[in-house]
């Protein structure tokens, strides 16, 4: 979710192979319309998961925790956000 309420569906999770390895998360980075879910101007974004994703079935759910918080400045690359 962004400062401006606007939300993601994840698209892929690729686990992590082993202790020590990082997961990796894929959505959109653009809505139907074509906006562009962060910007140079955004300032953060946060990754919440749902209570589907958290349960008990999920083997990787334990790994997790309920969200992540980001600064889209830490992700800028001259003046584009690389995610």
């Amino acid at each position: 979710m962004n400062e401006k309420g606007e939300q993601r569906e994840l698209i892929q999770f690729t686990p992590p192979k082993g202790r020590g390895d990082s997961a990796v998360f894929f959505f959109s980075k653009k809505d139907e319309k074509g906006s562009l879910f962060l910007t140079p101007e955004s300032k953060e974004f946060k990754l919440v998961f749902k209570n589907e994703f958290l349960s008990v079935n999920n083997r990787y759910a334990h790994l997790v925790p309920r969200s992540f918080e980001f600064k889209v400045s830490k992700m800028m690359m001259a003046d584009i956000v690389e995610f």
